[in-house]
């Protein structure tokens, strides 16, 4: 729970060479379709540097649209 009472559950699982992310913002009762948005990083070679490295890459998506970004920790971004 975050100070301003806000409540997230995170859940994470992996099988074979995927990984699988499941957020829900339980305090948000709030459908803002196109806006809502989750972004999950990975530290590929668990480095813990405070800037993002090329190894590094962040996947964002907005509920109800067609498209997932990925971000690269050298500034590209793929649709």
């Amino acid at each position: 729970m975050f100070d301003d009472g806000a409540m997230i559950h995170l859940r994470t699982a992996n099988q074979e060479n995927f990984i699988y992310v499941q957020i829900n913002f339980e305090s948000d009762k709030i459908i803002d379709k196109g806006f809502d948005s989750a972004m999950v990083c990975f530290d590929t070679k668990n480095d813990k540097t405070l800037t993002l490295q090329s190894n590094d890459y962040c996947f964002l998506t907005i509920l109800d649209t067609k498209k997932l970004f990925t971000y690269q920790g050298n500034g590209d971004s793929y649709n």
